[in-house]
Protein backbone atom coordinates (compact mmCIF):
# COMPACT_ATOMS: atom_id res chain seq x y z
CA UNK A 1 0.00 0.00 0.00
CA UNK A 2 0.94 3.65 -0.82
CA UNK A 3 0.21 4.72 2.80
CA UNK A 4 0.13 3.28 6.33
CA UNK A 5 -3.31 4.94 6.77
CA UNK A 6 -4.64 2.21 3.84
CA UNK A 7 -5.41 -0.46 5.94
CA UNK A 8 -7.32 1.10 8.81
CA UNK A 9 -9.18 2.81 5.71
CA UNK A 10 -10.35 -0.27 4.60
CA UNK A 11 -13.66 -1.72 6.35
CA UNK A 12 -16.97 -0.60 6.81
CA UNK A 13 -20.08 -2.42 8.02
CA UNK A 14 -23.37 -1.87 6.33
CA UNK A 15 -26.15 -2.38 9.23
CA UNK A 16 -29.61 -4.10 8.02
CA UNK A 17 -32.77 -2.98 9.41
CA UNK A 18 -33.70 -5.62 12.19
CA UNK A 19 -37.66 -4.78 12.52
CA UNK A 20 -37.09 -3.87 16.32
CA UNK A 21 -40.51 -1.93 17.25
CA UNK A 22 -40.87 1.11 19.43
CA UNK A 23 -42.55 -0.76 22.28
CA UNK A 24 -40.01 -3.48 22.02
CA UNK A 25 -37.23 -0.44 23.21
CA UNK A 26 -39.16 1.16 25.67
CA UNK A 27 -37.71 -0.21 28.57
CA UNK A 28 -33.81 1.49 27.66
CA UNK A 29 -35.09 4.46 29.85
CA UNK A 30 -31.89 5.49 30.69
CA UNK A 31 -31.40 6.13 26.57
CA UNK A 32 -34.95 8.11 26.29
CA UNK A 33 -34.26 10.68 28.96
CA UNK A 34 -33.16 14.19 28.72
CA UNK A 35 -29.84 15.09 29.99
CA UNK A 36 -27.88 18.53 31.28
CA UNK A 37 -24.67 19.86 31.85
CA UNK A 38 -23.82 22.39 34.93
CA UNK A 39 -21.69 25.42 33.24
CA UNK A 40 -18.89 25.31 35.27
CA UNK A 41 -18.26 29.14 35.00
CA UNK A 42 -21.67 30.26 35.39
CA UNK A 43 -23.13 27.30 37.57
CA UNK A 44 -26.40 27.52 35.59
CA UNK A 45 -28.21 24.12 34.40
CA UNK A 46 -27.97 23.83 30.91
CA UNK A 47 -29.94 21.84 28.60
CA UNK A 48 -27.95 19.14 25.88
CA UNK A 49 -30.50 17.10 25.10
CA UNK A 50 -34.43 17.52 25.40
CA UNK A 51 -36.81 15.04 23.69
CA UNK A 52 -39.58 17.39 25.28
CA UNK A 53 -39.58 20.51 23.74
CA UNK A 54 -42.36 21.26 22.23
CA UNK A 55 -40.98 21.82 18.23
CA UNK A 56 -38.49 18.66 18.66
CA UNK A 57 -41.45 16.30 20.14
CA UNK A 58 -43.64 18.15 16.82
CA UNK A 59 -40.91 17.14 14.39
CA UNK A 60 -40.77 13.55 15.56
CA UNK A 61 -44.44 12.78 15.57
CA UNK A 62 -44.38 13.90 11.52
CA UNK A 63 -41.51 11.77 11.41
CA UNK A 64 -43.80 8.83 12.53
CA UNK A 65 -46.53 9.65 10.34
CA UNK A 66 -44.33 9.53 7.32
CA UNK A 67 -43.27 6.33 8.47
CA UNK A 68 -46.30 5.03 9.02
CA UNK A 69 -45.00 2.17 11.08
CA UNK A 70 -43.37 1.81 14.67
CA UNK A 71 -40.51 0.38 13.22
CA UNK A 72 -37.47 1.78 15.05
CA UNK A 73 -35.21 1.76 11.78
CA UNK A 74 -37.67 3.41 9.40
CA UNK A 75 -38.67 6.21 12.36
CA UNK A 76 -34.98 7.06 12.54
CA UNK A 77 -34.33 7.26 9.14
CA UNK A 78 -37.24 9.55 8.68
CA UNK A 79 -35.87 11.57 11.43
CA UNK A 80 -32.45 11.46 9.80
CA UNK A 81 -33.91 12.92 6.45
CA UNK A 82 -35.66 15.33 8.41
CA UNK A 83 -32.23 16.75 9.91
CA UNK A 84 -30.48 16.98 6.65
CA UNK A 85 -33.06 18.78 5.28
CA UNK A 86 -33.63 21.12 7.66
CA UNK A 87 -30.21 21.55 9.23
CA UNK A 88 -26.95 21.83 7.74
CA UNK A 89 -23.22 21.54 9.02
CA UNK A 90 -20.87 24.49 10.27
CA UNK A 91 -17.35 23.70 12.30
CA UNK A 92 -16.73 26.46 14.77
CA UNK A 93 -13.46 25.76 14.62
CA UNK A 94 -12.82 25.44 18.05
CA UNK A 95 -13.05 22.51 20.96
CA UNK A 96 -14.11 25.40 23.71
CA UNK A 97 -17.08 26.93 21.75
CA UNK A 98 -20.17 27.69 22.76
CA UNK A 99 -22.67 24.26 22.31
CA UNK A 100 -26.18 25.22 21.33
CA UNK A 101 -29.04 23.53 23.35
CA UNK A 102 -31.33 21.44 21.17
CA UNK A 103 -33.67 24.32 21.22
CA UNK A 104 -31.11 26.69 19.54
CA UNK A 105 -30.71 24.31 17.54
CA UNK A 106 -34.12 24.13 15.90
CA UNK A 107 -33.86 27.85 15.47
CA UNK A 108 -30.63 28.33 14.38
CA UNK A 109 -30.30 25.27 11.93
CA UNK A 110 -26.82 25.01 11.70
CA UNK A 111 -24.59 23.67 14.07
CA UNK A 112 -21.40 21.32 14.64
CA UNK A 113 -21.26 17.54 14.90
CA UNK A 114 -22.22 17.62 18.86
CA UNK A 115 -24.62 20.09 18.27
CA UNK A 116 -26.30 18.40 15.32
CA UNK A 117 -25.67 15.06 17.28
CA UNK A 118 -27.30 16.29 20.71
CA UNK A 119 -30.07 17.11 18.27
CA UNK A 120 -30.46 14.23 16.38
CA UNK A 121 -30.53 12.39 19.99
CA UNK A 122 -32.69 14.47 21.65
CA UNK A 123 -35.39 13.86 17.94
CA UNK A 124 -35.13 10.28 18.25
CA UNK A 125 -35.59 10.20 22.31
CA UNK A 126 -38.29 12.16 21.40
CA UNK A 127 -40.04 9.76 19.05
CA UNK A 128 -39.39 6.81 21.81
CA UNK A 129 -36.09 5.15 19.98
CA UNK A 130 -33.18 4.78 22.60
CA UNK A 131 -30.11 6.70 21.45
CA UNK A 132 -26.56 7.90 22.56
CA UNK A 133 -23.75 9.79 20.93
CA UNK A 134 -20.35 8.27 20.84
CA UNK A 135 -17.28 10.94 21.37
CA UNK A 136 -13.74 9.36 19.42
CA UNK A 137 -11.89 10.98 16.39
CA UNK A 138 -12.38 10.82 12.90
CA UNK A 139 -9.42 9.63 10.35
CA UNK A 140 -9.60 12.17 7.53
CA UNK A 141 -9.14 10.20 4.14
CA UNK A 142 -6.07 10.65 2.24
CA UNK A 143 -3.92 12.13 5.39
CA UNK A 144 -2.30 10.68 8.54
CA UNK A 145 -4.30 12.48 11.33
CA UNK A 146 -7.61 12.30 13.13
CA UNK A 147 -9.64 15.01 14.20
CA UNK A 148 -11.70 14.91 17.57
CA UNK A 149 -16.00 13.71 16.44
CA UNK A 150 -18.89 13.44 17.95
CA UNK A 151 -21.87 11.10 16.17
CA UNK A 152 -24.74 8.96 17.00
CA UNK A 153 -26.22 5.33 17.62
CA UNK A 154 -29.69 4.66 18.16
CA UNK A 155 -31.00 1.03 19.37
CA UNK A 156 -32.53 -1.57 16.63
CA UNK A 157 -31.63 -4.79 18.72
CA UNK A 158 -27.94 -3.66 17.90
CA UNK A 159 -26.35 -0.48 18.32
CA UNK A 160 -26.55 1.27 14.84
CA UNK A 161 -24.09 4.00 14.23
CA UNK A 162 -25.02 7.70 12.09
CA UNK A 163 -23.01 10.21 11.16
CA UNK A 164 -24.82 13.23 11.42
CA UNK A 165 -21.88 15.92 9.95
CA UNK A 166 -22.27 15.27 6.54
CA UNK A 167 -22.64 17.67 3.43
CA UNK A 168 -23.97 16.02 0.89
CA UNK A 169 -27.33 15.69 -0.93
CA UNK A 170 -29.51 14.42 1.23
CA UNK A 171 -29.91 11.36 -0.69
CA UNK A 172 -26.34 10.45 -0.62
CA UNK A 173 -26.08 11.52 3.65
CA UNK A 174 -28.96 8.83 3.43
CA UNK A 175 -26.66 6.07 1.47
CA UNK A 176 -23.61 7.03 2.94
CA UNK A 177 -24.55 7.88 6.63
CA UNK A 178 -27.10 5.92 7.69
CA UNK A 179 -26.50 2.88 9.52
CA UNK A 180 -23.02 2.52 7.41
CA UNK A 181 -20.24 1.87 10.50
CA UNK A 182 -16.54 3.12 9.15
CA UNK A 183 -13.26 2.40 10.40
CA UNK A 184 -12.73 6.34 9.99
CA UNK A 185 -14.60 6.49 13.08
CA UNK A 186 -12.42 5.99 15.95
CA UNK A 187 -14.58 5.65 19.14
CA UNK A 188 -13.34 6.65 22.55
CA UNK A 189 -16.25 7.05 24.93
CA UNK A 190 -20.08 5.75 24.41
CA UNK A 191 -22.30 7.48 26.55
CA UNK A 192 -23.79 4.77 29.17
CA UNK A 193 -26.98 5.33 29.89
CA UNK A 194 -26.45 7.96 32.78
CA UNK A 195 -26.15 11.57 33.83
CA UNK A 196 -22.75 10.68 35.42
CA UNK A 197 -21.54 9.17 32.13
CA UNK A 198 -23.13 11.97 29.83
CA UNK A 199 -21.50 14.80 32.59
CA UNK A 200 -17.57 12.79 30.92
CA UNK A 201 -16.29 14.91 27.95
CA UNK A 202 -13.02 15.13 26.66
CA UNK A 203 -10.49 12.69 26.77
CA UNK A 204 -10.64 10.79 29.88
CA UNK A 205 -7.69 9.28 32.10
CA UNK A 206 -8.61 5.88 32.48
CA UNK A 207 -8.29 5.82 28.35
CA UNK A 208 -5.01 7.36 28.27
CA UNK A 209 -2.81 3.88 28.61
CA UNK A 210 -5.41 1.66 26.60
CA UNK A 211 -6.72 1.29 22.92
CA UNK A 212 -10.18 2.25 22.19
CA UNK A 213 -12.63 -1.27 22.69
CA UNK A 214 -12.70 -3.09 19.66
CA UNK A 215 -16.09 -2.61 17.98
CA UNK A 216 -18.35 -3.96 14.96
CA UNK A 217 -17.46 -1.29 12.74
CA UNK A 218 -13.86 -0.22 13.25
CA UNK A 219 -10.42 -2.31 12.69
CA UNK A 220 -7.66 -1.56 13.83
CA UNK A 221 -4.11 -2.84 12.53
CA UNK A 222 -1.00 -2.82 15.27
CA UNK A 223 1.03 -0.08 14.08
CA UNK A 224 -1.01 2.64 12.26
CA UNK A 225 -3.80 2.67 15.46
CA UNK A 226 -1.22 2.69 17.91
CA UNK A 227 0.56 5.86 16.62
CA UNK A 228 -2.07 7.45 15.93
CA UNK A 229 -4.32 7.26 19.43
CA UNK A 230 -0.81 7.97 21.05
CA UNK A 231 -0.71 11.26 18.81
CA UNK A 232 -4.58 11.97 19.53
CA UNK A 233 -4.68 11.38 23.16
CA UNK A 234 -1.46 12.15 24.81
Amino acid sequence: TSSIMDPFLSKIRIFERKGSMIEEVSSMQGYLQERTLTDPTTGKVREIINPNNEKIKIVAEEAKKRANSSNVWDIAKEIFIWLKTNTSYFNQGGVDEYVQSPSEMMESRKGDCDELSYLYISLLRSAGIPSRYVEGFLAKENETRFVRHMWVEFYDGEWVPVEVAGTGKVEDEVNINFGIGRNLHVPIFTEEGTQASFERTGCNYRYYNQKPEISNYAYYTSFPLDEAYLAVCK
